[in-house]
């Protein structure tokens, strides 16, 4: 078979590692898909001028990665992912330098070429069972009431929170979800308090809606509660956004006592909270 890297080549880093890269991005672009026979090392050699012991290193990394699968006597395959490859890439150590430098101002999920295939996979699925409601019905904007009502038991079933479906609301992800909680509390010119270190998206929401957005000191659980609390008297803030669980970008997770304390200052000062709490489901329930 023959393939076309050149466009999804990039010369950042080891030649090895940019042709392993390029096959991932191949794959996600859906230019190769599972099952198919990648050529021999030799060919493929030839046709990125590279040496035919540079494309067998690059296989190599591409099979840690779980993107291929080479099968003695039949060849190099694209492979049909599976987690226990991915798991075992992802637990390995083997160095990625993606990129010259490694940009620690924002943690997200790793996400490698399975996922993309599976959310491609689950779309299609999607689109196969879709019926004309899906463009032609009007809904309402906080959703239907048997989708608030599911919502409503796997919120308390599974996080504990209180409230029934009424007070349920559909959002378009977890940054719409801010906004409208912001939105619907804090006025332009407000004063919001978060962490010293905070996430991307709120920070884009204070210049959005016109608040004023103040960073309280953290530590390795996250907001410190004197610190808080000192904020608190000095700002006289409308709310306060916090990430309790895994704070982008250090990672922080508050302690139950953590919380506690938090709570209790919050409560003083009759302030509102909006907790962010979008990782809830990485850590046990608090």
């Amino acid at each position: 078979m023959t393939i076309d890297l050149t466009p999804y080549l990039s010369p950042q880093g080891p030649k090895y590692l940019a042709i392993a890269r390029a096959l991932s991005e191949a794959i996600r672009q859906g230019e190769l898909t599972p099952g198919t026979r990648l050529p021999p090392h030799r060919q493929l050699a030839e046709a990125l001028g590279v040496s035919v012991q540079t494309v067998s290193r690059a296989y190599a990394q591409a099979e840690k990665m779980g993107l291929v699968q080479a099968r003695v006597g039949s060849g190099t395959w694209i492979n049909i992912l599976d987690d226990a490859r991915e798991s075992e890439y992802l637990r390995g150590g083997e160095p990625r330098p993606e990129a010259p430098l490694v940009d620690l101002s924002i943690a997200h999920p790793v996400c490698l070429p399975t996922h993309h295939l599976r959310f491609r996979e689950a779309l299609a699925e999607l689109a196969d069972h879709a019926s004309p409601d899906v463009i032609a019905a009007c809904r309402p904007i906080a959703g239907l009431p048997y989708q608030r009502e599911r919502a409503n038991v796997w919120l308390q079933d599974t996080l504990g929170v209180p409230g029934d479906a009424e007070t349920r609301i559909l959002c378009n992800g977890a940054a719409h979800g801010l906004m409208l909680a912001i939105a619907t509390v804090v006025q332009h010119g407000d004063v919001v308090l978060t962490e010293a270190l905070t996430d991307h998206g709120l920070i884009a929401l204070s210049r959005t809606l016109g608040f004023q957005l103040r960073g309280v000191t953290i530590d390795a659980e996250g907001v410190v509660p004197e610190a808080l609390d000192a904020a608190c008297r000095r700002f006289q803030p409308r709310a306060v956004c916090l990430t309790p669980t895994q704070l982008n970008p250090t990672g922080a997770t508050m302690s139950q006592a953590r919380r506690d304390a938090v709570a209790a200052v919050i409560a003083r000062h009759g302030v509102w909270l909006i907790e962010d709490d979008v990782q809830a489901l990485l850590e046990p329930p608090a």
